[in-house]
């Protein structure tokens, strides 16, 4: 039987969906084939962007804490490291003291940013360079560093704090009622309980840590370990209040950023 030789030509031309449908299914494989490295690539490319990213931090990072050091509370003999990590730089220390009694050293780390808009001030404008200091910490993320040295029970240290804060925000124009209760037991709560749970006291060496955005409020530490949160840009401010206002906890805070920042 002889082959028509124009029977290719006459299957194309009476079947062309078919011959469509065979020229898709071959070409299926390999879209997969070629998304597949696409994806790999991209990843790749994204692990890279985040190291490097992560790498140029960190040398800024090394950069800036040259600029700072650590520093001693003279009245308690408690060192504080020069910062805590990447945007914290310790910028003052200062002690609390109940009476004529030593309660715990405080340590306050600041973007370099409190720094810069110190150094540009003289000593001798005091009270100018207080506002500034007071407003620039409230402006950017603020640690303060609670380091205790006195026995101190877990019911004192939540009141004192938490009254001190309350009475600030009772101050603020924008703040109402509700917030300030809100923010206020919550604070409370968080302390007592987690120096409750933890043995019901701070002794020496116990350390307490605030962390201050006005974007997120303020995370509560213990010992190194988180304990709790309040989203309260109340809350931020009044922390940064209690310690760098005219009422003061730590004169001796205030007088150290200014001494250690501000030209003569």
């Amino acid at each position: 039987m002889q082959t028509d030789p124009n029977l290719p030509d006459q299957i194309l031309a009476s079947h062309p969906t078919e011959i469509e449908r065979r020229l898709e299914q071959s070409e299926a494989p390999q879209a997969v084939q070629i998304t597949e490295p696409q994806s790999a690539v991209k990843e790749t490319i994204k692990e890279k962007d985040e190291s490097e990213i992560l790498a140029e931090v960190m040398r800024k990072h090394e950069l800036i804490s040259e600029q700072f050091k650590s520093m001693t509370d003279k009245a308690t003999g408690v060192v504080f490291p020069s910062t805590l990590g990447p945007g914290y730089y310790l910028t003052g220390v200062g002690v609390r003291k109940r009476a004529i009694v030593n309660v715990y050293a405080v340590g306050m780390y600041t973007a370099p940013d409190v720094k810069d808009a110190l150094i540009v001030m003289s000593g001798r404008e005091r009270e100018r360079a207080l506002q500034v200091l007071r407003s620039a910490a409230k402006a950017v993320p603020t640690t303060f560093l609670l380091d205790y040295v006195l026995k101190t029970t877990a019911d004192v240290i939540a009141t004192t704090l938490g009254d001190a804060v309350e009475n600030r925000m009772e101050a603020y124009p924008d703040a109402s009622e509700g917030e300030i209760l809100a923010a206020t037991e919550m604070f409370k709560q968080i302390l007592f309980e987690s120096v409750e749970n933890s043995g019901g006291v701070a002794t020496k060496g116990t350390t307490i840590r605030f962390d201050c955005d006005l974007n997120d409020g303020v995370r509560i530490s213990l010992d190194g370990q988180e304990v709790g949160t309040v989203p309260s840009r109340l809350l931020s401010k009044a922390l940064c209040d209690i310690y760098l206002d005219d009422k003061t906890f730590s004169q001796q805070l205030r007088d150290c950023c200014l001494q250690t920042w501000c030209a003569p």
